[in-house]
């Protein structure tokens, strides 16, 4: 199954997310964060991160959970990859993740500054998770 794919769209970053469960979804659009920005292709082994964030909702606590990893990637000076993600109903994501210092990686995309709610959705069809997501750039 494919992880994402890009949207089209006229000023930012979107993406459609796709997984066979929550934490699929959750770990799928992780991936496509840092793989907008970098080439992660194999990435140096690095130290592992915890992640928590918490949200009301899917949809909130998707965007959490992504500016949560934004967060840490940025003042840390890493990428990250290698996502685990366990979620506790519907209000909070648990992981850890690989991180990489970025000088170690090419950037192959537009720097992300932020994770939006603009045309955010979380839908199930057909046994399958699908988000949109737009990240601003």
């Amino acid at each position: 199954m494919q992880r994402f794919e890009i949207l089209p769209h006229t000023a930012d970053v979107a993406v459609a997310v796709y997984g066979e469960s929550v934490p699929d979804l959750f770990a799928n659009a992780a991936s496509a964060l840092f793989e907008l920005m970098f080439e992660m292709d194999s990435p140096r082994p690095g130290p592992t991160v915890r992640v928590e964030a918490t949200g009301d909702g899917l949809e909130e606590l998707l965007v959490a959970w992504l500016s949560e990893l934004l967060a840490i990637a940025e003042v840390g000076g890493v990428a990250l990859a290698g996502f685990e993600v366990t979620i506790t109903g519907e209000h909070q994501a648990v992981g850890s993740a690989t991180a990489t210092p970025v000088e170690d990686l090419v950037m192959t995309g537009t720097p992300i500054k932020a994770v939006t709610y603009h045309e955010l959705a979380v839908r199930q069809a057909g046994g399958i998770w699908t988000a949109t997501i737009v990240f601003d750039v």
